[in-house]
């Protein structure tokens, strides 16, 4: 593996600079001595440049390497929790009432924060403005405190539309000299104000204090990207599956973009996969994508515009076009042409041209709720590591038809799981399933004919104990007894022994387990001893549990 940047794949948009490059390589070559990425390599793919695990593990065993995705795991969760206890409203810090906003307005001559360079988010300079703590507006904030930073000015993208909010830096210079750290995990709207919550760093943050703003650029062009091929994707449902398709909600974050959509049933795959190739052909055009706010009316008039159902839209509106200018529209709003493009009505990001999506996969389409659908699904980076996970399981499929016997039966297994959990295309997934059932019908061909060979060997061990044995019972020891076998067995004795209460028990020590049969005839059980109660001792005895009937 010459460096963890091999990973990923080719696509050059994707690519980190060469810095991080670097960084990787030097990672790689650390690795080497252990054949172990380290936990914290496989957490910077996926947070950095939305690499999945899974893919990471797939790829690095291909030529040797392990992942330590425990490790990996403890990472992930310390990200979660730090997001947990981030201070977002869905996470608990309690967002400015209607006197604390007031304050703002009035007290402090505060009169919003003016956002409107997020489309192109360059390093911002500013003054802290005010200090947010869940409680009251503060003055001062210190090292490791959670709090939201208001600037009269920000480039960040604070959540709304379905979209989530940017995350990023302050980089704050105190009166002393000194420049403290503001990260910024979560952005949100209160009133007019843009709320940066997050986490001091290091140092202090007093109100008044001059700051660097920040947005994390790759995290931004993920979502960018998936809000994008969120248009693009609502538009080729409408070419799928008609013009009753209406948006019902949406979620756009920087791993992955949710969709509900109005439909009755669920899609076919054929459905799936002309949505899946249309969007593609639309990233492959290379499509200006273009965002003009105009009066509400006039965006109306657009043929073929789009709007979420219920949702009340500023005047002027912010309309977002694939395919053409919004000025060209407005200019023959009437124009059918229109129709073939993605127009919508969206406050939002989104990339520069439909190229920069990258590529678009569908991971899993599904009921939301009656009479609508949800799809999932992936752009970019994403995209393409899913469908490297669909060629290697394809390959690994096309391996697995030239096994036989156990190795058939396990890469079987394998693959039916790989399919089922891995990331990859639904329409992969459909097209695949078919072969994944044939190679498992294989596999459950060879374990019947397995375990008819292996209870023939076993009743052939009864009989044998059933000539030896006699009296009023019989307790014995077979093995390489599967439960169903150790039934067979059973039969085979009480044939041979009828008037004996018999126990059979055959030990997989693979596994760990012991499998335990008994019969009790009659005679016997009149006289006090019953099969279920026996079994049961015995079970006990070896340190688990078991039952059954009288007999």
């Amino acid at each position: 593996l010459a460096a963890l940047v091999a990973l990923l794949p080719s696509a050059a948009a994707a690519q980190p600079s060469a810095a991080t490059v670097a960084e990787h390589v030097e990672a790689a070559k650390r690795a080497g001595a252990s054949k172990c990425i380290s936990a914290q390599d496989a957490f910077s793919l996926h947070d950095t440049f939305g690499f999945p695990v899974d893919l990471t593990q797939v790829m690095a065993e291909e030529r040797g390497f392990t992942v330590d995705v425990a490790g990996y795991e403890k990472l992930m969760e310390t990200a979660r929790e730090r997001s947990r206890e981030g201070g977002t409203k869905a996470d608990g810090m309690r967002m400015p009432p209607p006197d604390a906003l007031e304050k703002l307005r009035t007290a402090l001559h505060i009169s919003g924060s003016d956002d409107s360079s997020r489309d192109d988010p360059k390093p911002t300079n500013t003054d802290i403005a005010a200090i947010w703590d869940g409680n009251a507006l503060i003055n001062k904030a210190v090292e490791e405190q959670r709090v939201a930073l208001i600037t009269r000015k920000t480039p960040f993208y604070a959540e709304g539309g379905g979209q989530v909010g940017d995350a990023g830096f302050f980089e704050i210079s105190s009166d002393a000299g000194r420049t403290h750290r503001f990260k910024v995990e979560d952005t949100q709207r209160s009133g007019e104000f843009v709320m940066h919550l997050g986490r001091i760093e290091h140092g202090t943050v007093t109100v008044g204090e001059h700051a660097t703003l920040t947005v994390e650029r790759g995290r931004r062009e993920r979502i960018a990207a998936n809000h994008t091929g969120t248009h693009l994707m609502n538009h080729a449902l409408r070419e799928v599956l008609g013009e009753d398709v209406e948006q019902r909600g949406s979620l756009v974050s920087d791993d992955r973009l949710r969709f509900d959509f109005t439909h009755s049933k669920a899609m076919s795959a054929d459905e799936l996969a002309r949505v899946e190739m249309l969007v593609n052909a639309a990233i492959a055009r290379t499509m200006l994508v273009d965002a003009v706010v105009v009066p509400l009316e006039l965006a109306k008039g657009i043929h073929g515009v789009r709007a979420v159902f219920g949702e009340r839209y500023p005047d002027p509106v912010r309309v977002v076009s694939v395919g053409a200018k919004v000025t060209d529209m407005l200019a023959e709003p009437a124009n059918p042409k229109w129709r073939q493009c993605s127009v919508e009505f969206c406050g939002g990001t989104h990339t520069r041209s439909s190229e920069e999506v990258q590529h678009f996969a569908i991971l899993n389409e599904g009921a939301s709720s009656a009479g609508v659908r949800r799809i999932f699904a992936v752009t970019g980076t994403a995209a393409h590591a899913a469908e490297a996970t669909a060629t290697h399981i394809e390959q690994r499929l096309a391996a697995a038809r030239k096994l036989t016997g156990e190795a058939l039966a396990e890469e079987a297994t394998a693959i039916a799981s790989a399919l089922a959990e891995l990331p990859v295309s639904t329409v992969f997934r459909h097209r695949m399933e078919p072969a994944v059932a044939e190679l498992r019908e294989r596999a459950k061909e060879w374990r019947k004919a397995q375990e008819g060979a292996n209870r023939d060997v076993v009743v052939a061990q009864a009989r044998t104990i059933a000539e030896e044995m006699s009296g009023a019972m019989i307790v014995a020891s077979i093995s390489g007894a599967d439960p169903a076998a150790l039934l067979s067995a059973l039969s085979a004795v009480r044939a041979k022994r009828p008037e004996s209460a018999i126990l059979l028990m055959s030990a997989d020590e693979a596994e760990g387990k012991v499998a335990i049969a008994a019969d009790v005839p009659k005679a016997m059980q009149d006289k006090g001893l019953k099969a279920g109660d026996w079994v049961r001792a015995a079970a006990e005895a070896c340190g688990g549990k078991g039952g059954g009937r009288p007999d």
